[in-house]
């Protein structure tokens, strides 16, 4: 929640913050658009994303990011949550018997051109778990016949590992994962192109594999 007193743009506001780093200077971006910094962030690793509260008023200031932009010296409260992290792997997904199905998959945050988040794509998910059982995502490329395809498929699956506490019941879960998609640029190294991107899963009361909308990724020459 946002507050503005007397004319300035104070703020407070709990947010999923990318971690950046530019020289010395290690702050973050948020979802909806703040660049802030902080001493606690100095410990935090660059490329990941954290869930945590924060404030800001006219007289903590800012902090000047590179040559382009400051950032608000904001001041963090509470607990700071790692935000899982994982990476595409560019290997076809090995299938198993009684799939574990999602209750549901939102669509992704990411920045199309890889700059904003990187090539960082965090999504949201849902499913039914019992306490004591812990989530596992992973992400895998499937095979192509061609070696620069405009349309990238992508398989999502969900696991569990732990042990479920005695007595527990299942009940409808939630998290959030982010997933590092820059091998999929590397790909494409030195070309310009749009290439679409679909993931699929297997959904509550679905037995075939669903099929996402098509997400775009913006592959420019380095030259550009």
């Amino acid at each position: 929640m946002t507050s503005c007193l007397g004319g300035s743009q104070n703020f407070s506001e709990s947010n999923i913050v990318y971690i950046d780093q530019a020289g010395s200077v290690v702050y973050g971006k948020t979802l909806n658009g703040r660049f802030i910094t902080s001493e606690k962030m100095i410990l935090m690793e660059p490329g990941t994303f954290k869930f945590f509260f924060y404030s800001w008023e006219e007289s903590y200031g800012y902090t000047q990011i590179g040559d382009n932009f400051n950032a608000n010296n904001v001041v963090i409260q509470g607990d700071v949550v790692d935000i899982t992290d994982t990476y595409l792997q560019m290997t076809p997904v090995s299938e198993v018997e009684n799939q574990i199905h999602f209750s549901e998959i939102r669509k992704p945050a990411y920045d199309p051109d890889g700059i904003y988040f990187g090539d960082k794509w965090l999504f949201e998910y849902y499913f039914s778990g019992k306490e004591g059982e812990i989530p596992v995502v992973t992400f895998n490329k499937r095979n192509t016949t061609e070696q620069f395809p405009d349309i990238i498929e992508i398989d999502i699956r969900l696991t569990k590992t732990g042990t479920p506490k005695e007595g527990a019941t299942e009940k409808p879960m939630g998290d959030l994962i982010s997933v590092d998609m820059r091998a999929l640029r590397e790909m494409y190294v030195g070309q310009n192109k749009n290439v679409n991107i679909k993931f699929y899963y297997y959904v509550k009361d679905r037995e075939e594999l669903l099929e996402s909308q098509a997400y775009n990724m913006n592959i420019k020459s380095s030259a550009q």
